[in-house]
Order: C-alpha cells, then structure tokens, then sequence
C-alpha cells in the first residue's frame, strides 16, 4: 500500500493532519497521547471543565482544536 504510512500514523494516535483534517475528535486516549499525560489525568481535567469534549452517548471525544488551546494556555516563554 503507498499510502501506509499516512494510515498507520492516524491508526496509532498520530497526527490528524496527516490526512488533512486538523479538528479530528480524539479518543481520551489519544489526548493523553498528544499531552504526554495518563488518561486518568485527561479524565479528571474534563470532569473539572479545564477541557473540552464532546459526549457520544458514552463515548468521549476531545476536539484536537481543545488540545491546541491547553497547550497555548499553558505555555511560559523563555526569560531573557
């Protein structure tokens, strides 16, 4: 398959833009994956509503533009 390498890098957690859409839902289990966090720690930020998602009847998804915005939150730049 030539295209493999896109398919398998989505299938394992990677990057929504590999396949052009950069505001994939993501499972709780991707998020984490994307912050370098446990699940757990995802959960409870989304119980607290530091995070936001999306419920599918009992599933979870995190809009990947939700990522983005914790990270921008989150970031100290360098001191001079």
């Amino acid at each position: 398959m030539k295209n493999g390498g896109v398919v398998r890098n989505v299938v394992q957690g990677g990057s929504a833009t590999a396949v052009g859409n950069s505001d994939q839902p993501l499972t709780v289990a991707q998020a984490a994956t994307r912050l370098n966090v446990a699940k757990s720690t995802v959960r409870a930020w989304i119980a607290q509503r530091r995070l936001g998602h999306v419920r599918l009847g009992r599933a979870i998804r995190v809009p990947s533009s939700e990522i983005a915005r914790l990270m921008e939150e989150g970031f100290t730049p360098a001191r001079r």
